[in-house]
Parts: C-alpha cells; structure tokens; sequence
C-alpha cells in the first residue's frame, strides 16, 4: 500500500518520508459538476485503506463556469486532464497513412496545497478529427487556478506538403507519404504531461507509408521503420487505467496511426482509449478515441475518391478529491 504523500484522515499532520503533508481542504461550495460524493478507499491510486474520500468531478460541458471555494488552507488530491488530440486526415488522391492524435496533457498531484479561496476550472473539450483541407484545433487545454494540463495535438495528414504534426500535453503523431517534400516527424509532448508522437516513414522510396501513433502520458507513440514489409503504422501511446475515485477510467491514451493497404496496418489506439488507425477499407476513417483525454486515430489509406477523416479525441476530466475526518 502507498502511503507517501498522504495526509491523515483525522486532519492531524502526518510525518512521512517526504515530511509533513499537513490536513485536508474541504470544498464548502462549488459551482457546477458533478454531485459531490464519497468513497472508501482500497489503497490503490495512492489512497489509505479504509478512508472515506469526498470527490468532485468536473466534465466537459460548453456552457461551463466551474469553481470551487475551500474553506481553509490545506491538501487535496488533483487530477487534471486535458482534451485529446484529433487524428489527421487526407484528401480524395491522398493514400498514405496519416498520425494519431496525441493524449491531452495530464497533472497527476497527491499533496497538492490550496488557500482559503475560490479557485476557477475549465474542462478542455476534444480535437475533432481532421481531413487535409480542414484543420480542427487541438485539444483544449484544462485549468485548475493557476496549473494547466496542455491540450493533445493534432496528427499530421498523410499526403504530399500536408499540415505537420502539432505539439500538446502528448505529441500528434507523423503523416507519411510516397513523394517529397512531408511531415514525417511526430510532435512534441509537454515535459512532465505526456509524451512526443512517433514518426512515420521518413523517405518518400521505401514502404510502408504508414503514419505514426500519438503520443500518450506513459509511452511515446510508436514509430515506423522504413523498408521493411508488412510493418504495422504506429501505436498509439499508452494512457492509465486509473481509479482515483472508486471508478476506473481509461485515460491519457495516443491514437493509432493509418495504415497503408496490406503493407502497412492500422495501427491501434494506445491503452486507455485511445482510437485505432483506419485501413486499406473504402469510405473508411480513423476510429474515435473514448474514454476521456484520449487521442483520435490517423486515416489511412483508401482505393476510392473521397476525403477520409482522422478519428476525433475525447474530452478532459477534473477530479478533486480530499480524506474526510
């Protein structure tokens, strides 16, 4: 059982490793979210056995205007998740693998110290999946007073001069294609939130041309190695299957990048939830993350006309959650 970075759940300081954490913060009020409530913990998601923890859980919603106000200085436990990314698309003449849509940032904190205020939230919404003339933004990013999980990005398309991959909480992965110039490289994740999307096949002569995997909160996402026949586009990254409030969740996850007829396949979305690539299938496109925070999947390659989408993300997600004496 974890018990660093824990507080007591009588509301004395409790001495560890680390030193003292100090008491909990109560939430007197909130505005919008879920109905508070409680649960008792088993020692998984660094909990004490026993105690009974009040939760307070934010989603996505347009019309938002969380806050919540403590009612004195203290500790609470913080899940702070972004939207994912989209995954890329391609046009009607483009047949090559394009990358995942990267993970929304994610800020895991046991421990973390509030004041005696009002603190504001925002809920980052999910990237929509893309094609190549239509560009959606990114994920949106999630707040929580003064720390933000930064938003998924985007996976690059998989033709000719498409739009690149874009940074985020995890990196979009990179589109592939048969001639030059392309956006092979996946993006950059945010240091301490995710990771750096894979690339796809960096020279325009060698198959396969399938695209590279989002990046995810616990693994980069997975590359393409040129020349070698039948190697599958890349994996999504990794995401958790946490449960931070008596409910397991898939989060954080990289979507797959699209695949390239039989030479390349799809790649799968990240555990977690996030979407898998599409295939050599007509009217075919990437797969929808689920989840929350997840990445889209990349479009792949297609024997028909018509513009093919990347999958879209998922939104992010706002846990706090504190011990009750």
């Amino acid at each position: 059982m974890a018990i660093d970075r824990l507080r007591s759940p009588f509301n004395n300081l409790l001495t560890v490793a680390g030193g003292d954490v100090g008491p909990s913060a109560y939430i007197d009020s909130q505005v919008g979210g879920l109905t508070p409530f409680t649960f008792v913990a088993n020692g998984e998601a660094e909990t004490i056995t026993g105690v009974t923890y009040r939760c307070h859980v934010f989603e996505y919603d347009p019309a938002q205007g969380y806050s919540v106000t403590f009612n004195r200085a203290g500790n609470i436990d913080l899940l702070l998740l972004a939207g994912g990314g989209g995954g890329g698309g391609n046009n009607s003449t483009g047949h090559y693998g394009s990358g995942g849509g990267g993970a929304g940032g994610l800020i895991l904190y046991y421990g973390y110290g509030v004041t005696a205020t009002t603190y504001a939230i925002y809920v980052g919404k999910f990237g929509q999946g893309n094609s190549y003339y239509n560009q959606f933004p990114p994920g949106e990013d999630s707040t929580f007073g003064a720390l933000t999980a930064v938003g998924g990005g985007r996976g690059a398309s998989g033709y000719t001069s498409g739009p690149a991959a874009t940074a985020g909480g995890s990196g979009g992965g990179g589109g592939a294609t048969s001639t030059s110039p392309a956006y092979p490289l996946g993006a950059a994740g945010t240091a301490g939130q995710g990771n750096d999307g894979g690339d796809a096949n960096p020279s325009h002569v060698n198959v396969p041309y399938g695209g590279g995997g989002g990046g995810g909160y616990t693994e980069t996402g997975g590359s393409v190695t040129p020349g070698i026949s039948g190697n599958p586009a890349g994996k999504g990254g990794d995401g958790l299957l946490l449960n931070f409030d008596g409910t397991t969740r898939g989060i954080a996850a990289g979507g797959g990048g699209g695949g390239y007829t039989t030479i390349a396949t799809p790649g799968q979305g990240g555990l977690g939830g996030g979407g898998d690539g599409s295939g050599s299938s007509a009217n075919q496109n990437g797969s929808d993350a689920t989840g929350y925070g997840n990445g889209g999947g990349g479009a792949g390659y297609t024997s028909s006309t018509g513009t093919r989408y990347g999958g879209s993300g998922t939104s992010g997600l706002v846990i706090i959650r504190y011990a009750l004496g």
